[in-house]
């Protein structure tokens, strides 16, 4: 992620509301973590190719679990969000209490 992207990213997080942020590049635990740090209480942030081992969802390309973001969401008070409606698409969902 670009500084450039990231200064971008921040400031419309900051704005006021709630803020749903997707994380789809090519290192999403990466991107999950960095951007989990600016969300306000009530802010969502998800990432896609999601799968955990065990998982009733079996996709492709499993590119994120939640191992993978277990510390970021205890270090930002992230809580799942409709979890069993994303996974089903492949999606980790996350809201900021």
């Amino acid at each position: 992620m670009a500084e450039s992207c990231l200064e971008e990213i921040k400031s419309s997080i900051r704005s006021p509301g709630v803020s749903v942020v997707l994380c789809d590049g090519g290192d999403k635990p990466r991107e999950f973590r960095i951007l989990a740090e600016y969300l306000k209480p009530g802010d969502v942030i998800a990432a896609h190719d999601f799968m955990d081992h065990g998982s009733t969802v079996h996709w492709r390309s499993c590119e994120i679990q939640s191992k993978d973001v277990a510390q970021t969401c205890l270090d930002f008070n992230l809580v799942p969000w409709n979890h069993e409606i994303f996974e089903q698409a492949a999606w980790l969902v996350k809201r900021k209490v």
